[in-house]
């Protein structure tokens, strides 16, 4: 179902997408892994259990529902959503509350059992966002795209923080509220870390994996994280998608990793700053640990210089604003 997206918990701290773009439908979507499937509803029903949340989202909710296999595995699901409804950050879309229906068979419909996740509602995704702007022969600024690496990040080091990586970091996942507040959502694959190399499992999307990841080598899962991140970052740059290539660029890094490099950066504009490139050229390290963590990420001069340009916009934004309701 489609709508505003809530900007619950921001500050106007300058992390907001202009793009021009308007009002586009869609909201919050994507599936889950294993046995589970997911869709989005626009109502509740069924049973409430759970994470409930005594806050209101000013601009509405979405539901996901989850096919669940069987009773157990709806119970590991709303656990798993007891979890993300501890998650409170502003660049985070918030989970609020689950509670399980059950639908019976029909003409048009399976029966099953559903574990439903009620989540503030977003306007968009950067997939469609890049869709747009490539559509009309257009580029994203570097200083916007830069925001809204900082606003990933900045998430990012929050999750990783409370022991949480996501694990499916995509252009997909990374939603806008109508405001222009970006923010991080479906975190259906995401799981607990205590830290280390703690990893062996190969969830995410194949083009956005790490190669370690496709390696299935016990890792980091929050320098996967970093990973997908670049390539988010590289997609806003260039307006391609990763799967739009041919094979992964991990699978290519496990050749030839420069070469693969190389070849993967030349793909960029030609405006986009020395400086950006070696960011990005840093979060795609074949080795997990020289990649750049979320802290460093919005340490880099060049993302601080975009996020403070921001605050400096929003702050004028919102005086302008005062001054014409006077």
């Amino acid at each position: 179902s489609g709508g505003e997206g809530a900007g619950a918990g921001s500050k106007g701290d300058g992390t907001r997408l202009s793009t021009g773009l308007g009002s586009n439908s869609g909201s919050n979507s994507g599936s889950s892994s294993g046995p589970r499937s997911g869709s989005n509803s626009g109502s509740n029903s069924g049973s409430s259990s759970g994470c409930d949340s005594d806050e209101d989202s000013e601009d509405g909710v979405v539901v996901k529902m989850i096919r669940a296999a069987d009773v157990n595995d709806a119970s590991e699901a709303q656990a798993e959503a007891r979890e993300l409804c501890r998650l409170r950050h502003p660049g985070i879309v918030r989970y609020m509350s689950d509670f399980l229906h059950a639908t019976q068979a029909s003409p048009t419909q399976d029966g099953g059992l559903w574990v439903c996740i009620t989540m503030e509602r977003c306007d968009t995704d950067l997939r469609r966002v890049i869709e747009t702007v490539r559509a009309r022969r257009a580029r994203l600024p570097e200083r916007t795209v830069l925001r809204v690496l900082g606003r990933v990040a900045a998430a990012l080091r929050y999750c990783h923080a409370q022991g949480l990586a996501h694990r499916d970091i995509k252009s997909q996942n990374i939603f806008l509220c109508r405001s222009g507040v970006v923010k991080l959502g479906d975190f259906g694959l995401a799981r607990e870390t205590s830290g280390g190399d703690t990893s062996l499992t190969t969830a995410g999307t194949d083009c956005y994996k790490s190669p370690e990841s496709l390696l299935g080598e016990r890792r980091d899962p929050r320098a996967d994280d970093m990973w997908s991140l670049g390539l988010v970052l590289h997609e806003l740059l260039s307006l391609r998608f990763a799967w739009q290539s041919s094979g992964s660029l991990a699978a290519h890094m496990l050749r030839d990793s420069e070469q693969a490099a190389r070849a993967w950066l030349r793909r960029l504009p030609k405006g986009v700053s020395a400086a950006t490139r070696r960011l990005l050229r840093r979060l795609v390290e074949r080795e997990p640990k020289r990649r750049p963590t979320a802290e460093q990420v919005l340490a880099a001069e060049a993302v601080r210089a975009a996020m403070a340009s921001g605050r400096r916009q929003a702050a004028a934004a919102a005086a302008a604003a005062a001054a014409a309701a006077e």
